[in-house]
Protein backbone atom coordinates (compact mmCIF):
# COMPACT_ATOMS: atom_id res chain seq x y z
CA UNK A 1 0.00 0.00 0.00
CA UNK A 2 2.66 2.56 0.78
CA UNK A 3 4.49 1.68 -2.42
CA UNK A 4 1.38 2.39 -4.50
CA UNK A 5 0.91 5.83 -2.87
CA UNK A 6 4.51 6.73 -3.53
CA UNK A 7 4.21 5.78 -7.19
CA UNK A 8 1.12 7.89 -7.62
CA UNK A 9 2.87 10.92 -6.09
CA UNK A 10 5.84 10.49 -8.39
CA UNK A 11 3.53 10.28 -11.40
CA UNK A 12 1.77 13.51 -10.35
CA UNK A 13 5.08 15.35 -9.96
CA UNK A 14 6.22 14.13 -13.35
CA UNK A 15 3.02 15.35 -14.97
CA UNK A 16 3.44 18.75 -13.28
CA UNK A 17 7.00 19.06 -14.54
CA UNK A 18 5.86 18.15 -18.01
CA UNK A 19 3.04 20.78 -17.89
CA UNK A 20 5.32 23.62 -16.65
CA UNK A 21 7.43 23.54 -19.79
CA UNK A 22 4.96 25.89 -21.59
CA UNK A 23 1.44 26.28 -22.73
CA UNK A 24 -0.13 23.84 -24.95
CA UNK A 25 -0.25 24.47 -28.64
CA UNK A 26 -4.00 25.18 -28.68
CA UNK A 27 -4.00 27.90 -25.92
CA UNK A 28 -3.32 31.62 -26.86
CA UNK A 29 -0.17 33.26 -25.53
CA UNK A 30 -0.32 35.51 -22.54
CA UNK A 31 -1.01 39.27 -23.25
CA UNK A 32 -2.45 38.66 -26.71
CA UNK A 33 -5.84 40.18 -27.79
CA UNK A 34 -8.49 37.83 -28.85
CA UNK A 35 -9.80 38.88 -32.24
CA UNK A 36 -13.08 37.71 -33.59
CA UNK A 37 -12.90 35.54 -36.58
CA UNK A 38 -13.13 37.29 -39.93
CA UNK A 39 -16.62 37.24 -41.38
CA UNK A 40 -17.05 35.19 -44.42
CA UNK A 41 -20.76 35.39 -45.19
CA UNK A 42 -22.22 38.42 -47.13
CA UNK A 43 -24.43 39.43 -44.23
CA UNK A 44 -21.48 39.47 -41.88
CA UNK A 45 -19.48 41.55 -44.37
CA UNK A 46 -22.30 44.08 -44.69
CA UNK A 47 -22.66 44.29 -40.93
CA UNK A 48 -18.92 44.84 -40.50
CA UNK A 49 -18.89 47.55 -43.20
CA UNK A 50 -21.84 49.31 -41.58
CA UNK A 51 -20.10 49.19 -38.22
CA UNK A 52 -16.95 50.75 -39.70
CA UNK A 53 -18.97 53.48 -41.44
CA UNK A 54 -20.83 54.27 -38.24
CA UNK A 55 -17.58 54.42 -36.28
CA UNK A 56 -16.01 56.77 -38.82
CA UNK A 57 -19.13 58.95 -38.91
CA UNK A 58 -19.17 59.13 -35.13
CA UNK A 59 -15.53 60.20 -35.20
CA UNK A 60 -16.20 62.92 -37.80
CA UNK A 61 -19.30 64.08 -35.94
CA UNK A 62 -17.40 64.24 -32.67
CA UNK A 63 -14.60 66.29 -34.23
CA UNK A 64 -17.17 68.64 -35.80
CA UNK A 65 -18.94 69.08 -32.48
CA UNK A 66 -15.63 69.76 -30.73
CA UNK A 67 -14.69 72.34 -33.38
CA UNK A 68 -18.09 74.00 -33.11
CA UNK A 69 -17.82 74.07 -29.34
CA UNK A 70 -14.34 75.58 -29.53
CA UNK A 71 -15.57 78.20 -32.03
CA UNK A 72 -18.56 79.01 -29.83
CA UNK A 73 -16.30 79.47 -26.82
CA UNK A 74 -14.03 81.78 -28.79
CA UNK A 75 -17.04 83.79 -29.97
CA UNK A 76 -18.34 84.03 -26.42
CA UNK A 77 -14.96 85.25 -25.21
CA UNK A 78 -14.82 87.79 -28.06
CA UNK A 79 -18.35 88.98 -27.30
CA UNK A 80 -17.56 89.25 -23.62
CA UNK A 81 -14.44 91.27 -24.42
CA UNK A 82 -16.45 93.49 -26.76
CA UNK A 83 -19.11 94.04 -24.10
CA UNK A 84 -16.43 94.85 -21.57
CA UNK A 85 -14.81 97.40 -23.89
CA UNK A 86 -18.19 98.95 -24.75
CA UNK A 87 -19.03 99.20 -21.06
CA UNK A 88 -15.67 100.80 -20.33
CA UNK A 89 -16.18 103.30 -23.15
CA UNK A 90 -19.69 104.07 -21.92
CA UNK A 91 -18.46 104.62 -18.38
CA UNK A 92 -15.59 106.77 -19.67
CA UNK A 93 -18.03 108.83 -21.78
CA UNK A 94 -20.37 109.25 -18.82
CA UNK A 95 -17.46 110.31 -16.64
CA UNK A 96 -16.29 112.75 -19.31
CA UNK A 97 -19.80 114.21 -19.64
CA UNK A 98 -20.10 114.47 -15.89
CA UNK A 99 -16.75 116.21 -15.61
CA UNK A 100 -17.63 118.51 -18.53
CA UNK A 101 -20.93 119.39 -16.87
CA UNK A 102 -19.17 120.07 -13.58
CA UNK A 103 -16.54 122.19 -15.31
CA UNK A 104 -19.22 124.10 -17.24
CA UNK A 105 -21.15 124.68 -14.04
CA UNK A 106 -17.98 125.78 -12.28
CA UNK A 107 -17.16 128.14 -15.17
CA UNK A 108 -20.69 129.55 -15.10
CA UNK A 109 -20.45 130.12 -11.37
CA UNK A 110 -17.00 131.66 -11.78
CA UNK A 111 -18.20 133.92 -14.59
CA UNK A 112 -21.20 134.98 -12.55
CA UNK A 113 -19.00 135.70 -9.56
CA UNK A 114 -16.56 137.61 -11.76
CA UNK A 115 -19.38 139.69 -13.24
CA UNK A 116 -20.81 140.40 -9.82
CA UNK A 117 -17.36 141.29 -8.51
CA UNK A 118 -16.67 143.50 -11.52
CA UNK A 119 -20.05 145.20 -11.14
CA UNK A 120 -19.45 145.73 -7.44
CA UNK A 121 -15.98 147.13 -8.08
CA UNK A 122 -17.36 149.30 -10.86
CA UNK A 123 -20.12 150.65 -8.62
CA UNK A 124 -17.66 151.36 -5.81
CA UNK A 125 -15.30 153.10 -8.22
CA UNK A 126 -18.14 155.24 -9.58
CA UNK A 127 -19.16 156.23 -6.06
CA UNK A 128 -15.60 157.23 -5.22
CA UNK A 129 -15.21 159.15 -8.48
CA UNK A 130 -18.49 161.02 -8.02
CA UNK A 131 -17.54 161.88 -4.46
CA UNK A 132 -14.11 163.05 -5.58
CA UNK A 133 -15.41 165.52 -8.18
CA UNK A 134 -14.71 169.16 -7.32
CA UNK A 135 -18.23 170.15 -8.41
CA UNK A 136 -21.44 168.62 -9.74
CA UNK A 137 -23.16 170.08 -12.78
CA UNK A 138 -25.34 167.11 -13.80
CA UNK A 139 -27.63 164.87 -11.82
CA UNK A 140 -25.72 161.74 -12.87
CA UNK A 141 -22.61 163.18 -11.22
CA UNK A 142 -24.46 163.13 -7.90
CA UNK A 143 -26.11 159.71 -8.43
CA UNK A 144 -23.60 156.94 -9.24
CA UNK A 145 -26.46 154.50 -9.88
CA UNK A 146 -27.83 156.69 -12.67
CA UNK A 147 -24.36 157.09 -14.15
CA UNK A 148 -23.96 153.32 -14.09
CA UNK A 149 -27.28 152.92 -15.93
CA UNK A 150 -26.15 155.39 -18.58
CA UNK A 151 -22.85 153.57 -19.03
CA UNK A 152 -24.57 150.17 -19.18
CA UNK A 153 -26.80 151.45 -22.02
CA UNK A 154 -29.96 150.98 -19.94
CA UNK A 155 -31.73 153.56 -22.08
CA UNK A 156 -33.59 151.26 -24.47
CA UNK A 157 -36.55 152.90 -26.15
CA UNK A 158 -35.20 156.41 -25.57
CA UNK A 159 -34.46 158.63 -28.53
CA UNK A 160 -31.00 159.90 -29.37
CA UNK A 161 -31.88 163.45 -28.37
CA UNK A 162 -33.16 162.21 -25.00
CA UNK A 163 -29.89 160.35 -24.43
CA UNK A 164 -28.00 163.49 -25.38
CA UNK A 165 -30.04 165.50 -22.88
CA UNK A 166 -29.41 162.85 -20.22
CA UNK A 167 -25.67 163.43 -20.59
CA UNK A 168 -25.49 167.17 -21.35
CA UNK A 169 -28.85 168.51 -20.23
CA UNK A 170 -31.42 170.48 -22.23
CA UNK A 171 -30.11 173.18 -24.58
CA UNK A 172 -31.56 175.38 -27.27
CA UNK A 173 -28.37 176.11 -29.21
CA UNK A 174 -24.99 174.59 -29.85
CA UNK A 175 -22.99 177.18 -27.88
CA UNK A 176 -24.59 176.32 -24.54
CA UNK A 177 -24.28 172.58 -25.27
CA UNK A 178 -20.61 173.09 -26.14
CA UNK A 179 -19.88 174.95 -22.91
CA UNK A 180 -21.57 172.23 -20.83
CA UNK A 181 -19.73 169.57 -22.82
CA UNK A 182 -16.33 171.20 -22.23
CA UNK A 183 -17.12 171.72 -18.55
CA UNK A 184 -17.87 168.02 -18.12
CA UNK A 185 -15.07 166.64 -20.28
CA UNK A 186 -12.45 168.70 -18.44
CA UNK A 187 -13.51 167.04 -15.19
CA UNK A 188 -13.84 163.55 -16.65
CA UNK A 189 -10.67 163.57 -18.74
CA UNK A 190 -9.02 160.13 -18.23
CA UNK A 191 -5.61 161.66 -17.56
CA UNK A 192 -6.95 163.27 -14.39
CA UNK A 193 -7.86 159.85 -12.95
CA UNK A 194 -4.56 158.08 -13.54
CA UNK A 195 -3.64 158.23 -9.85
CA UNK A 196 -6.84 156.40 -8.82
CA UNK A 197 -5.98 153.31 -10.87
CA UNK A 198 -6.80 151.60 -14.15
CA UNK A 199 -10.44 150.98 -13.27
CA UNK A 200 -11.09 154.68 -12.73
CA UNK A 201 -9.23 155.51 -15.94
CA UNK A 202 -11.35 153.05 -17.93
CA UNK A 203 -14.58 154.42 -16.43
CA UNK A 204 -13.49 157.99 -17.14
CA UNK A 205 -12.70 156.98 -20.73
CA UNK A 206 -16.20 155.52 -21.13
CA UNK A 207 -17.77 158.67 -19.70
CA UNK A 208 -15.67 160.82 -22.01
CA UNK A 209 -16.70 158.81 -25.07
CA UNK A 210 -20.36 159.06 -24.11
CA UNK A 211 -20.01 162.82 -23.66
CA UNK A 212 -18.33 163.15 -27.06
CA UNK A 213 -21.06 161.15 -28.80
CA UNK A 214 -23.75 163.09 -26.94
CA UNK A 215 -22.22 166.38 -28.10
CA UNK A 216 -21.97 165.03 -31.63
CA UNK A 217 -25.69 164.25 -31.53
CA UNK A 218 -26.39 167.69 -30.08
CA UNK A 219 -24.54 169.31 -32.98
CA UNK A 220 -26.80 167.40 -35.37
CA UNK A 221 -30.04 168.19 -33.56
CA UNK A 222 -29.54 171.74 -32.23
CA UNK A 223 -29.54 174.85 -34.43
CA UNK A 224 -26.43 176.92 -35.02
CA UNK A 225 -25.61 179.60 -32.50
CA UNK A 226 -25.89 183.28 -33.35
CA UNK A 227 -22.66 184.81 -34.69
CA UNK A 228 -20.38 186.29 -32.07
CA UNK A 229 -20.81 190.03 -31.60
CA UNK A 230 -17.17 190.74 -30.77
CA UNK A 231 -13.81 189.53 -31.93
CA UNK A 232 -13.02 188.16 -28.48
CA UNK A 233 -16.22 186.12 -28.46
CA UNK A 234 -15.47 184.80 -31.95
CA UNK A 235 -11.95 183.81 -30.89
CA UNK A 236 -13.36 182.13 -27.79
CA UNK A 237 -15.79 180.16 -29.95
CA UNK A 238 -12.96 179.06 -32.22
CA UNK A 239 -10.82 177.97 -29.27
CA UNK A 240 -13.68 176.02 -27.76
CA UNK A 241 -14.45 174.35 -31.09
CA UNK A 242 -10.82 173.37 -31.49
CA UNK A 243 -10.74 171.96 -27.96
CA UNK A 244 -13.90 169.97 -28.68
CA UNK A 245 -12.40 168.63 -31.88
CA UNK A 246 -9.11 167.71 -30.24
CA UNK A 247 -10.79 165.90 -27.40
CA UNK A 248 -13.15 164.11 -29.78
CA UNK A 249 -10.25 162.98 -31.93
CA UNK A 250 -8.47 161.76 -28.81
CA UNK A 251 -11.31 159.35 -28.03
CA UNK A 252 -11.80 158.44 -31.70
CA UNK A 253 -14.84 160.47 -32.82
CA UNK A 254 -14.74 162.66 -35.92
CA UNK A 255 -16.91 165.74 -36.27
CA UNK A 256 -17.69 167.54 -39.45
CA UNK A 257 -15.15 170.28 -39.99
CA UNK A 258 -12.31 168.73 -37.98
CA UNK A 259 -10.47 166.93 -40.78
CA UNK A 260 -7.17 168.66 -40.05
CA UNK A 261 -7.16 167.55 -36.43
CA UNK A 262 -8.20 164.08 -37.47
CA UNK A 263 -5.28 163.79 -39.89
CA UNK A 264 -2.86 164.42 -37.04
CA UNK A 265 -4.27 161.44 -35.14
CA UNK A 266 -4.89 159.08 -38.04
CA UNK A 267 -5.44 155.51 -37.03
CA UNK A 268 -7.49 156.25 -33.92
CA UNK A 269 -10.78 154.35 -34.10
CA UNK A 270 -13.96 154.61 -32.14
Amino acid sequence: MPKAVAKSKLAAKASQRHGSRGPSRGAPPRGSVLRPPKPTSPSDLRSAAATKIQARFRGLLGRMLVAQRRLRLEQERAEEEHRRRVEEKRKAAEEARRQAAQEAQARAVQERDDKLRALRDRRCALEQMCQGLPSHHMDWEEAPAKLLDLLERKTAGIGKLAVCEAWLGCHTERRSARKKYLLLTRKWHPDKWAVQGELCVSIATEVAKQLVMAYEQACKELPNSAPASTTFAAQEDNDEDRECHEFASWVGVSFKGMEEVWKERRGVKR
